[in-house]
């Protein structure tokens, strides 16, 4: 039982959060609509909303298997921007100050730990080898239209490679080292909730 309650707390603090950063960030962002383009926004308004799914479902009894595997996903795609901004975006771009402060510092690091420690704490349960795919979908959906937008759309349509992934102009080894380093975040937290 209190497990429980720190699993609604807990969630329904990331939900708060998140949905304030959005709120900040669509009044800031010009359009507002760009916000939605980047993987940062995205893959946290889908954990804020998991977030209030698991609260909604934690009020009436014990997670089913069903919606541990919806949070393994939520938390697996603010995982992947945490260690994406720790790993390859702050220390190529040198912009430490601004991945991480105002509401950057909320979607990249905080947000992101307070779903880790959620669903690893008190969350977690062994789910099958099949839910690794609930958690790559988000991923891979993502990425099939952010390599689209820069290599493939017409110039009027097309997005500037903002993360800088095929910045040395080889998309084929970004994809590989992409996919080697989700890789490395989705089976680890996958594995450890065999445990």
């Amino acid at each position: 039982m209190l497990s429980r309650l720190f699993s609604i707390f807990l969630n329904a603090l990331n939900f708060l959060l998140i949905l304030g950063c959005v709120i900040r960030g669509v009044r800031k962002a010009d359009p507002p609509g760009r916000l939605f383009r980047y993987f940062t926004t995205l893959s946290n308004l889908y954990c804020g909303l998991v977030s209030l799914l698991v609260c909604i479902v934690a009020v009436f009894g014990e997670l089913p298997l069903w919606t541990r595997i919806v949070k393994y996903s939520a938390t697996a795609a603010v995982t992947v921007t945490m260690v994406t901004v720790f790993v390859f975006l702050a220390p190529t771009t040198h912009a430490w100050k601004e991945l991480l402060s105002g509401i950057q510092l909320f979607w990249h690091l905080i947000c992101p730990l307070i779903a880790l420690v959620s669903f690893l704490g008190f969350e977690r349960a062994p789910m099958p080898v099949w839910a690794i795919a609930a958690a790559v979908l988000p991923i891979l959906l993502y990425g099939v239209l952010y390599w689209h937008k820069i290599l493939r759309a017409p110039e009027e349509k097309r997005w500037e490679d903002f993360y800088g992934f095929n910045r040395a102009g080889k998309p084929l080894v970004s994809i590989a080292l992409i996919t080697l380093g989700f890789s490395a975040i989705l089976l680890p937290l996958w594995a450890l909730c065999l445990i």
